[in-house]
Protein backbone atom coordinates (compact mmCIF):
# COMPACT_ATOMS: atom_id res chain seq x y z
CA UNK A 1 0.00 0.00 0.00
CA UNK A 2 1.14 3.53 -0.81
CA UNK A 3 -1.05 5.67 1.43
CA UNK A 4 -4.54 4.40 0.60
CA UNK A 5 -3.57 3.13 -2.86
CA UNK A 6 -2.67 -0.44 -3.70
CA UNK A 7 -0.20 -0.44 -6.61
CA UNK A 8 -1.01 -2.63 -9.58
CA UNK A 9 1.19 -5.50 -10.65
CA UNK A 10 2.71 -3.71 -13.64
CA UNK A 11 3.45 -0.62 -11.52
CA UNK A 12 5.34 -2.70 -8.98
CA UNK A 13 7.20 -4.50 -11.78
CA UNK A 14 8.25 -1.22 -13.37
CA UNK A 15 9.38 0.28 -10.05
CA UNK A 16 11.53 -2.77 -9.30
CA UNK A 17 13.09 -2.45 -12.75
CA UNK A 18 13.83 1.26 -12.30
CA UNK A 19 15.47 0.71 -8.91
CA UNK A 20 17.55 -2.15 -10.28
CA UNK A 21 18.61 -0.73 -13.66
CA UNK A 22 18.70 3.05 -13.16
CA UNK A 23 17.62 5.77 -15.57
CA UNK A 24 14.47 4.55 -17.30
CA UNK A 25 11.90 5.76 -19.81
CA UNK A 26 8.45 4.55 -18.76
CA UNK A 27 6.00 4.39 -21.67
CA UNK A 28 2.48 3.75 -20.45
CA UNK A 29 -0.93 4.66 -21.91
CA UNK A 30 -2.71 7.70 -20.46
CA UNK A 31 -4.67 6.91 -17.31
CA UNK A 32 -2.68 3.87 -16.20
CA UNK A 33 -0.82 5.48 -13.31
CA UNK A 34 2.55 6.83 -14.41
CA UNK A 35 2.50 9.34 -11.54
CA UNK A 36 2.10 6.60 -8.93
CA UNK A 37 5.14 4.82 -10.39
CA UNK A 38 7.13 8.04 -9.97
CA UNK A 39 5.90 8.44 -6.38
CA UNK A 40 6.96 4.88 -5.52
CA UNK A 41 10.43 5.50 -6.94
CA UNK A 42 10.70 8.85 -5.14
CA UNK A 43 9.82 7.26 -1.77
CA UNK A 44 12.60 4.70 -2.21
CA UNK A 45 15.18 7.25 -3.38
CA UNK A 46 14.53 9.77 -0.57
CA UNK A 47 16.92 7.66 1.48
CA UNK A 48 19.74 8.84 -0.81
CA UNK A 49 18.80 12.50 -1.37
CA UNK A 50 16.10 14.84 -2.56
CA UNK A 51 13.58 14.36 -5.38
CA UNK A 52 12.80 16.76 -8.22
CA UNK A 53 9.63 16.28 -10.27
CA UNK A 54 9.59 18.34 -13.49
CA UNK A 55 6.49 19.01 -15.59
CA UNK A 56 6.03 21.31 -18.61
CA UNK A 57 3.41 23.72 -17.22
CA UNK A 58 2.47 25.39 -13.94
CA UNK A 59 -0.97 23.70 -13.72
CA UNK A 60 0.70 20.32 -14.21
CA UNK A 61 3.34 21.08 -11.59
CA UNK A 62 0.71 22.04 -9.02
CA UNK A 63 -1.43 19.04 -9.93
CA UNK A 64 1.50 16.66 -9.40
CA UNK A 65 2.40 18.33 -6.10
CA UNK A 66 -1.18 17.81 -4.83
CA UNK A 67 -1.18 14.19 -6.00
CA UNK A 68 2.16 13.35 -4.36
CA UNK A 69 1.08 15.01 -1.10
CA UNK A 70 -2.28 13.17 -1.11
CA UNK A 71 -0.62 9.79 -1.73
CA UNK A 72 2.34 10.12 0.64
CA UNK A 73 1.23 12.64 3.27
CA UNK A 74 4.67 14.25 2.90
CA UNK A 75 5.27 17.97 2.38
CA UNK A 76 5.74 18.86 -1.29
CA UNK A 77 6.87 22.26 -2.59
CA UNK A 78 6.36 23.97 -5.96
CA UNK A 79 8.65 26.23 -7.95
CA UNK A 80 7.30 27.96 -11.06
CA UNK A 81 7.72 31.30 -12.79
CA UNK A 82 5.17 32.70 -10.30
CA UNK A 83 7.39 31.85 -7.30
CA UNK A 84 9.46 34.84 -6.07
CA UNK A 85 13.24 34.50 -6.23
CA UNK A 86 13.77 34.45 -2.45
CA UNK A 87 11.08 31.80 -2.04
CA UNK A 88 12.70 29.67 -4.77
CA UNK A 89 16.05 29.87 -2.97
CA UNK A 90 14.35 28.61 0.20
CA UNK A 91 12.58 25.75 -1.60
CA UNK A 92 15.77 24.56 -3.32
CA UNK A 93 17.59 24.56 0.01
CA UNK A 94 14.93 23.00 2.23
CA UNK A 95 12.46 20.91 0.19
CA UNK A 96 12.97 17.18 0.03
CA UNK A 97 10.32 16.77 -2.70
CA UNK A 98 10.12 19.62 -5.17
CA UNK A 99 7.83 19.94 -8.21
CA UNK A 100 8.87 22.53 -10.76
CA UNK A 101 8.67 23.81 -14.31
CA UNK A 102 11.89 23.08 -16.22
CA UNK A 103 12.65 26.53 -17.60
CA UNK A 104 12.66 28.19 -14.17
CA UNK A 105 14.89 25.42 -12.78
CA UNK A 106 17.32 25.86 -15.66
CA UNK A 107 17.34 29.65 -15.19
CA UNK A 108 18.07 29.20 -11.49
CA UNK A 109 20.71 26.62 -12.32
CA UNK A 110 22.50 29.31 -14.36
CA UNK A 111 22.20 31.65 -11.37
CA UNK A 112 23.95 29.07 -9.19
CA UNK A 113 20.86 28.62 -6.99
CA UNK A 114 20.35 24.89 -7.67
CA UNK A 115 22.68 22.03 -6.77
CA UNK A 116 21.48 19.09 -8.87
CA UNK A 117 23.94 16.74 -7.17
CA UNK A 118 21.60 16.79 -4.13
CA UNK A 119 18.83 15.00 -6.05
CA UNK A 120 18.75 11.21 -5.97
CA UNK A 121 16.04 11.18 -8.66
CA UNK A 122 14.70 13.63 -11.23
CA UNK A 123 11.34 12.83 -12.84
CA UNK A 124 10.71 14.19 -16.34
CA UNK A 125 6.96 14.20 -16.98
CA UNK A 126 5.92 14.25 -20.66
CA UNK A 127 9.46 13.07 -21.39
CA UNK A 128 8.93 13.13 -25.16
CA UNK A 129 9.68 16.85 -24.86
CA UNK A 130 13.34 16.08 -24.06
CA UNK A 131 14.56 17.00 -27.55
CA UNK A 132 16.24 19.98 -29.21
CA UNK A 133 16.99 22.81 -26.80
CA UNK A 134 14.07 22.21 -24.44
CA UNK A 135 15.03 22.84 -20.80
CA UNK A 136 14.73 19.11 -19.96
CA UNK A 137 17.79 18.46 -22.12
CA UNK A 138 19.93 21.09 -20.39
CA UNK A 139 18.88 20.06 -16.88
CA UNK A 140 19.47 16.37 -17.55
CA UNK A 141 22.87 17.09 -19.10
CA UNK A 142 24.00 18.99 -16.01
CA UNK A 143 22.51 16.39 -13.64
CA UNK A 144 24.24 13.50 -15.38
CA UNK A 145 27.55 15.31 -14.99
CA UNK A 146 27.19 16.36 -11.36
CA UNK A 147 25.46 13.41 -9.61
CA UNK A 148 27.61 10.35 -8.97
CA UNK A 149 24.69 7.91 -9.40
CA UNK A 150 22.01 9.88 -11.26
CA UNK A 151 18.52 8.51 -11.78
CA UNK A 152 16.44 10.08 -14.52
CA UNK A 153 12.87 8.78 -14.71
CA UNK A 154 11.07 9.74 -17.91
CA UNK A 155 7.28 9.39 -18.12
CA UNK A 156 5.31 9.50 -21.36
CA UNK A 157 2.36 7.95 -23.17
CA UNK A 158 4.30 8.19 -26.43
CA UNK A 159 8.00 9.00 -26.94
CA UNK A 160 7.71 9.72 -30.66
CA UNK A 161 7.04 7.93 -33.89
CA UNK A 162 10.51 7.10 -35.17
CA UNK A 163 13.79 5.65 -34.00
CA UNK A 164 15.64 8.97 -34.26
CA UNK A 165 13.22 10.74 -31.89
CA UNK A 166 13.31 7.86 -29.40
CA UNK A 167 17.11 7.76 -29.56
CA UNK A 168 17.29 11.50 -28.93
CA UNK A 169 15.06 11.32 -25.85
CA UNK A 170 17.01 8.31 -24.59
CA UNK A 171 20.39 9.99 -25.07
CA UNK A 172 19.35 13.34 -23.60
CA UNK A 173 18.01 11.76 -20.40
CA UNK A 174 20.80 9.20 -20.03
CA UNK A 175 18.24 6.39 -20.38
CA UNK A 176 19.64 2.86 -19.99
CA UNK A 177 16.33 1.00 -19.98
CA UNK A 178 12.90 1.38 -21.51
CA UNK A 179 9.84 0.01 -19.71
CA UNK A 180 7.00 -0.18 -22.20
CA UNK A 181 3.49 -1.36 -21.47
CA UNK A 182 0.63 -1.43 -23.93
CA UNK A 183 -3.02 -2.15 -23.22
CA UNK A 184 -2.54 -5.68 -24.54
CA UNK A 185 0.33 -6.65 -22.20
CA UNK A 186 -0.60 -9.45 -19.73
CA UNK A 187 0.08 -7.44 -16.56
CA UNK A 188 -1.92 -4.45 -17.88
CA UNK A 189 -4.80 -6.07 -19.79
CA UNK A 190 -7.00 -6.76 -16.76
CA UNK A 191 -7.00 -3.07 -15.80
CA UNK A 192 -8.01 -1.81 -19.25
CA UNK A 193 -11.56 -1.38 -20.50
CA UNK A 194 -12.63 -1.85 -24.08
CA UNK A 195 -12.14 1.20 -26.27
CA UNK A 196 -13.85 1.33 -29.65
CA UNK A 197 -12.45 3.70 -32.30
CA UNK A 198 -14.91 4.71 -35.01
CA UNK A 199 -13.90 6.63 -38.15
CA UNK A 200 -16.67 8.87 -39.42
CA UNK A 201 -16.23 10.21 -42.97
CA UNK A 202 -18.26 13.35 -43.60
CA UNK A 203 -18.81 14.59 -47.19
CA UNK A 204 -18.70 18.33 -47.82
CA UNK A 205 -21.89 19.90 -49.19
CA UNK A 206 -21.83 20.95 -52.85
CA UNK A 207 -22.08 24.61 -51.85
CA UNK A 208 -18.49 24.41 -50.50
CA UNK A 209 -17.09 23.42 -53.91
CA UNK A 210 -17.18 26.84 -55.58
CA UNK A 211 -15.22 28.90 -53.00
CA UNK A 212 -12.77 26.05 -52.45
CA UNK A 213 -12.17 25.76 -56.20
CA UNK A 214 -11.43 29.50 -56.45
CA UNK A 215 -9.01 29.46 -53.52
CA UNK A 216 -7.21 26.38 -54.85
CA UNK A 217 -6.82 28.02 -58.29
CA UNK A 218 -5.27 31.13 -56.70
CA UNK A 219 -2.94 28.95 -54.63
CA UNK A 220 -1.94 26.98 -57.74
CA UNK A 221 -1.05 30.20 -59.55
CA UNK A 222 1.30 31.32 -56.78
CA UNK A 223 2.77 27.85 -56.45
CA UNK A 224 3.49 27.80 -60.21
CA UNK A 225 5.40 31.06 -59.83
CA UNK A 226 7.60 29.38 -57.20
CA UNK A 227 8.21 26.40 -59.48
CA UNK A 228 9.36 28.78 -62.22
CA UNK A 229 11.93 30.09 -59.73
CA UNK A 230 13.18 26.50 -59.25
CA UNK A 231 11.70 26.20 -55.78
CA UNK A 232 11.59 22.48 -55.04
CA UNK A 233 8.81 21.94 -52.52
CA UNK A 234 5.66 19.88 -52.77
CA UNK A 235 4.06 20.14 -49.34
CA UNK A 236 3.40 22.79 -46.71
CA UNK A 237 6.03 21.16 -44.51
CA UNK A 238 8.58 21.51 -47.32
CA UNK A 239 7.65 25.17 -47.76
CA UNK A 240 7.96 25.89 -44.03
CA UNK A 241 11.42 24.30 -43.93
CA UNK A 242 12.49 26.24 -47.02
CA UNK A 243 11.10 29.45 -45.54
CA UNK A 244 13.26 28.92 -42.46
CA UNK A 245 16.40 28.20 -44.51
CA UNK A 246 15.97 31.17 -46.85
CA UNK A 247 15.17 33.46 -43.94
CA UNK A 248 18.71 32.90 -42.65
CA UNK A 249 20.24 33.69 -46.05
CA UNK A 250 18.11 36.64 -47.17
CA UNK A 251 20.76 39.16 -46.12
CA UNK A 252 23.17 37.47 -48.56
CA UNK A 253 20.74 37.58 -51.47
CA UNK A 254 17.92 40.18 -51.46
CA UNK A 255 16.23 38.26 -54.30
CA UNK A 256 15.13 35.77 -51.65
CA UNK A 257 12.67 38.39 -50.30
CA UNK A 258 10.37 37.87 -53.27
CA UNK A 259 10.53 34.09 -52.96
CA UNK A 260 9.93 34.26 -49.19
CA UNK A 261 6.92 36.52 -49.70
CA UNK A 262 5.42 34.19 -52.30
CA UNK A 263 6.04 31.15 -50.07
CA UNK A 264 4.15 32.99 -47.31
CA UNK A 265 1.25 33.58 -49.72
CA UNK A 266 1.00 29.86 -50.53
CA UNK A 267 1.21 28.84 -46.86
CA UNK A 268 -1.49 31.34 -45.84
CA UNK A 269 -3.75 30.17 -48.68
CA UNK A 270 -3.12 26.58 -47.55
CA UNK A 271 -4.33 27.46 -44.07
CA UNK A 272 -7.37 29.27 -45.45
CA UNK A 273 -8.33 26.28 -47.63
CA UNK A 274 -7.75 23.84 -44.78
CA UNK A 275 -9.75 25.93 -42.32
CA UNK A 276 -12.73 26.17 -44.65
CA UNK A 277 -12.72 22.50 -45.67
CA UNK A 278 -12.07 20.94 -42.26
CA UNK A 279 -13.41 23.49 -39.75
CA UNK A 280 -16.17 25.57 -41.34
CA UNK A 281 -17.13 28.95 -42.80
CA UNK A 282 -17.13 30.90 -39.52
CA UNK A 283 -13.58 29.78 -38.77
CA UNK A 284 -12.42 30.53 -42.33
CA UNK A 285 -13.91 34.03 -42.14
CA UNK A 286 -12.17 34.60 -38.80
CA UNK A 287 -8.85 33.59 -40.36
CA UNK A 288 -9.49 35.85 -43.36
CA UNK A 289 -10.28 38.80 -41.07
CA UNK A 290 -6.96 38.18 -39.32
CA UNK A 291 -5.25 38.34 -42.74
CA UNK A 292 -6.94 41.69 -43.38
CA UNK A 293 -5.29 43.00 -40.20
CA UNK A 294 -1.92 41.48 -41.18
CA UNK A 295 0.47 44.17 -42.47
CA UNK A 296 2.64 41.81 -44.53
CA UNK A 297 2.86 41.95 -48.32
CA UNK A 298 1.87 38.28 -48.46
CA UNK A 299 -1.39 38.91 -46.62
CA UNK A 300 -2.12 41.96 -48.77
CA UNK A 301 -1.54 39.93 -51.94
CA UNK A 302 -4.29 37.56 -50.76
CA UNK A 303 -6.83 40.01 -49.38
CA UNK A 304 -6.52 42.38 -52.34
CA UNK A 305 -7.11 39.61 -54.88
CA UNK A 306 -10.66 40.06 -56.17
CA UNK A 307 -10.97 36.30 -56.75
CA UNK A 308 -10.26 35.63 -53.07
CA UNK A 309 -12.70 38.36 -52.04
CA UNK A 310 -15.34 36.76 -54.24
CA UNK A 311 -14.67 33.37 -52.68
CA UNK A 312 -14.98 34.80 -49.17
CA UNK A 313 -18.31 36.41 -50.06
CA UNK A 314 -19.46 32.91 -51.04
CA UNK A 315 -18.07 31.53 -47.75
CA UNK A 316 -20.13 34.04 -45.78
CA UNK A 317 -23.29 32.44 -47.20
CA UNK A 318 -22.35 28.82 -46.41
CA UNK A 319 -24.18 26.64 -43.91
CA UNK A 320 -22.49 25.07 -40.88
CA UNK A 321 -19.77 22.55 -41.56
CA UNK A 322 -21.35 19.07 -41.53
CA UNK A 323 -18.86 17.91 -38.89
CA UNK A 324 -20.42 20.39 -36.46
CA UNK A 325 -23.81 18.77 -37.00
CA UNK A 326 -22.24 15.31 -36.77
CA UNK A 327 -20.93 16.12 -33.27
CA UNK A 328 -24.47 17.03 -32.28
CA UNK A 329 -25.84 13.81 -33.83
CA UNK A 330 -23.30 11.59 -32.04
CA UNK A 331 -23.87 13.13 -28.62
CA UNK A 332 -27.64 12.98 -29.06
CA UNK A 333 -27.47 9.30 -30.03
CA UNK A 334 -24.98 8.29 -27.31
CA UNK A 335 -26.39 10.38 -24.42
CA UNK A 336 -23.10 9.98 -22.53
CA UNK A 337 -22.78 10.70 -18.84
CA UNK A 338 -19.57 12.55 -19.65
CA UNK A 339 -18.02 13.38 -23.05
CA UNK A 340 -15.09 15.34 -24.42
CA UNK A 341 -14.87 16.94 -27.85
CA UNK A 342 -11.38 17.82 -29.08
CA UNK A 343 -11.00 20.69 -31.53
CA UNK A 344 -7.74 22.18 -32.78
CA UNK A 345 -8.98 25.75 -33.03
CA UNK A 346 -10.51 28.01 -30.40
CA UNK A 347 -12.97 29.37 -32.97
CA UNK A 348 -14.23 25.83 -33.52
CA UNK A 349 -14.40 25.18 -29.77
CA UNK A 350 -16.43 28.38 -29.30
CA UNK A 351 -18.84 27.46 -32.09
CA UNK A 352 -19.31 23.92 -30.73
CA UNK A 353 -19.93 25.25 -27.22
CA UNK A 354 -22.61 27.57 -28.61
CA UNK A 355 -24.32 24.95 -30.81
CA UNK A 356 -24.29 22.22 -28.14
CA UNK A 357 -25.57 24.59 -25.45
CA UNK A 358 -28.40 25.72 -27.73
CA UNK A 359 -29.38 22.07 -28.16
CA UNK A 360 -29.70 21.24 -24.49
CA UNK A 361 -26.21 20.00 -23.60
CA UNK A 362 -24.49 21.29 -20.49
CA UNK A 363 -21.25 22.29 -22.18
CA UNK A 364 -18.14 24.41 -21.57
CA UNK A 365 -14.95 25.19 -23.44
CA UNK A 366 -11.58 24.22 -21.97
CA UNK A 367 -8.75 26.29 -23.46
CA UNK A 368 -5.18 27.31 -22.67
CA UNK A 369 -3.89 30.37 -20.84
CA UNK A 370 -2.42 32.27 -23.78
CA UNK A 371 -4.44 35.25 -25.03
CA UNK A 372 -4.89 35.54 -28.77
CA UNK A 373 -5.95 38.64 -30.67
CA UNK A 374 -8.96 40.00 -28.74
CA UNK A 375 -9.68 36.76 -26.88
CA UNK A 376 -8.30 36.16 -23.41
CA UNK A 377 -7.16 32.68 -22.50
CA UNK A 378 -8.30 30.87 -19.38
CA UNK A 379 -6.38 31.52 -16.19
CA UNK A 380 -5.29 28.54 -14.16
CA UNK A 381 -8.19 29.19 -11.77
CA UNK A 382 -10.68 29.21 -14.66
CA UNK A 383 -9.25 25.95 -15.99
CA UNK A 384 -9.51 24.36 -12.55
CA UNK A 385 -13.11 25.61 -12.14
CA UNK A 386 -14.20 24.14 -15.49
CA UNK A 387 -12.57 20.79 -14.71
CA UNK A 388 -14.21 20.77 -11.28
CA UNK A 389 -17.65 21.38 -12.83
CA UNK A 390 -16.97 18.56 -15.28
CA UNK A 391 -15.78 16.23 -12.53
CA UNK A 392 -18.91 16.92 -10.44
CA UNK A 393 -21.21 16.36 -13.41
CA UNK A 394 -22.51 19.92 -13.44
CA UNK A 395 -21.42 20.04 -17.07
CA UNK A 396 -21.27 16.83 -19.08
CA UNK A 397 -19.58 17.92 -22.31
CA UNK A 398 -16.12 19.47 -22.39
CA UNK A 399 -14.96 21.05 -25.65
CA UNK A 400 -11.18 21.11 -25.37
CA UNK A 401 -8.33 22.41 -27.46
CA UNK A 402 -4.88 20.79 -27.11
CA UNK A 403 -4.79 21.77 -23.41
CA UNK A 404 -7.03 18.73 -22.79
CA UNK A 405 -4.56 16.32 -24.36
CA UNK A 406 -1.47 16.46 -22.19
CA UNK A 407 -1.15 15.64 -18.55
CA UNK A 408 -3.91 17.65 -16.86
CA UNK A 409 -6.25 15.57 -14.73
CA UNK A 410 -9.23 15.55 -17.08
CA UNK A 411 -11.76 13.00 -15.79
CA UNK A 412 -12.33 9.86 -17.83
CA UNK A 413 -15.20 10.05 -20.32
CA UNK A 414 -17.62 7.63 -21.97
CA UNK A 415 -17.31 9.23 -25.39
CA UNK A 416 -14.49 11.20 -27.01
CA UNK A 417 -15.03 12.97 -30.32
CA UNK A 418 -12.15 14.31 -32.38
CA UNK A 419 -13.49 17.13 -34.53
CA UNK A 420 -10.45 16.51 -36.69
CA UNK A 421 -7.51 14.09 -36.68
CA UNK A 422 -4.05 15.44 -35.90
CA UNK A 423 -0.94 14.25 -37.76
CA UNK A 424 0.92 13.62 -34.49
CA UNK A 425 0.94 10.10 -33.04
CA UNK A 426 1.72 11.55 -29.60
CA UNK A 427 -1.35 13.79 -29.64
CA UNK A 428 -3.65 11.10 -31.02
CA UNK A 429 -2.54 8.68 -28.30
CA UNK A 430 -3.08 11.31 -25.60
CA UNK A 431 -6.54 12.15 -26.93
CA UNK A 432 -7.61 8.51 -27.03
CA UNK A 433 -6.35 8.06 -23.48
CA UNK A 434 -9.16 10.29 -22.16
CA UNK A 435 -11.74 7.52 -22.54
CA UNK A 436 -12.02 3.89 -21.41
CA UNK A 437 -10.29 4.34 -18.06
CA UNK A 438 -13.07 3.23 -15.71
CA UNK A 439 -15.42 1.54 -18.16
CA UNK A 440 -15.92 0.87 -21.87
CA UNK A 441 -15.41 3.92 -24.06
CA UNK A 442 -15.93 5.10 -27.62
CA UNK A 443 -13.74 7.35 -29.73
CA UNK A 444 -15.22 9.01 -32.82
CA UNK A 445 -12.73 10.50 -35.31
CA UNK A 446 -14.42 12.87 -37.76
CA UNK A 447 -12.89 13.33 -41.21
CA UNK A 448 -14.15 15.63 -43.96
CA UNK A 449 -13.86 13.58 -47.15
CA UNK A 450 -11.18 14.52 -49.67
CA UNK A 451 -9.51 16.99 -47.31
CA UNK A 452 -6.38 17.12 -45.17
CA UNK A 453 -8.36 15.42 -42.41
CA UNK A 454 -7.82 12.10 -44.15
CA UNK A 455 -4.11 12.70 -44.73
CA UNK A 456 -3.63 13.70 -41.09
CA UNK A 457 -5.42 10.61 -39.79
CA UNK A 458 -3.39 8.16 -41.83
CA UNK A 459 -0.20 10.03 -41.04
CA UNK A 460 -0.76 9.66 -37.28
CA UNK A 461 -1.89 6.06 -37.75
CA UNK A 462 1.33 5.13 -39.59
CA UNK A 463 3.46 6.98 -37.03
CA UNK A 464 1.78 5.16 -34.13
CA UNK A 465 2.29 1.77 -35.80
CA UNK A 466 5.92 2.62 -36.53
CA UNK A 467 6.49 3.63 -32.92
CA UNK A 468 4.95 0.39 -31.66
CA UNK A 469 7.14 -1.61 -34.04
CA UNK A 470 10.24 0.22 -32.82
CA UNK A 471 9.40 -0.44 -29.18
CA UNK A 472 7.85 -3.90 -29.19
CA UNK A 473 11.04 -5.81 -29.93
CA UNK A 474 11.96 -7.50 -26.60
CA UNK A 475 15.52 -6.19 -26.81
CA UNK A 476 14.33 -2.67 -27.41
CA UNK A 477 12.04 -2.92 -24.39
CA UNK A 478 15.12 -2.90 -22.18
CA UNK A 479 16.65 0.03 -23.98
CA UNK A 480 18.79 -1.71 -26.61
CA UNK A 481 18.34 0.94 -29.30
CA UNK A 482 22.04 1.00 -30.31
Amino acid sequence: MIGKITPREYQENIVRSVLEHGSTLVILPTGLGKTLIAVMVILKKLEDGKALFLAPTRPLVEQHARTIKEITGLPVSCVTGMTPLKQREKEYAESRILCATPQIVYNDLLRGMVDLSEYSVIVFDEAHRAVGDYAYVKIAGEYLKTREKPLCLGLTASPGSDRQKIEEVKKNLGITRIELRTESDPDVRKYVHQKKVLLVQVPLPEEYEKPLKILKEVRKEHFSWLKEKNVRASTRTDLLKLQKRLGKKVSENPAFYQILSRIAVVIKLDYLIETLSTQGPDQALAYYRALEQDKSKAAARITQDERVRSAMREVAQLSLHPKTLKVLDILSAESPERAIVFANYRDTASLLEKILSQNGFSCRRFIGQASRQKEKGYSQKEQARVLDLFRKGEINVLVATSIGEEGLDVPSVDVAIFYEPVPSAVRMIQRKGRTGRHGPGKVYVLMAKNTLDQAYYWSSYRKEKRMQKELKNPQKRIGDFA
